[in-house]
């Protein structure tokens, strides 16, 4: 069992397959499905879920190093521009 989510209402630490703790479930009755949960307890999830998404799934970046000459050329001209294109060679 992972400990690495809150619980969604009081933010104790609980098990990635819950969103609330047995505490606060007791005590606001949110047991059973999220779906049949008051609207101010379900807002309380959909914001902890969006929270483990980003955690769950944070970017990384990739380096030029791995990408195709064509892949890295491409990222460079959107970065960098057109070759020729820069604004020093309009003077």
């Amino acid at each position: 069992m992972r400990i690495r989510s809150r619980c969604c209402v009081c933010e104790k630490p609980i098990a990635d397959s819950f969103w609330v703790c047995a505490d606060c479930g007791c005590n606001f009755r949110l047991a059973g499905s999220w779906a049949a949960w008051p609207d101010w307890a379900r807002e309380l999830r959909n914001a902890e879920q969006r929270r483990r998404r980003r955690r769950d799934n944070t970017p990384y970046p990739i380096p030029l190093g791995y990408l195709s000459v064509g892949g890295r050329a491409a990222i460079e001209r959107i970065f960098y521009g057109d070759p020729g294109d820069s604004d020093a060679s309009e003077g």
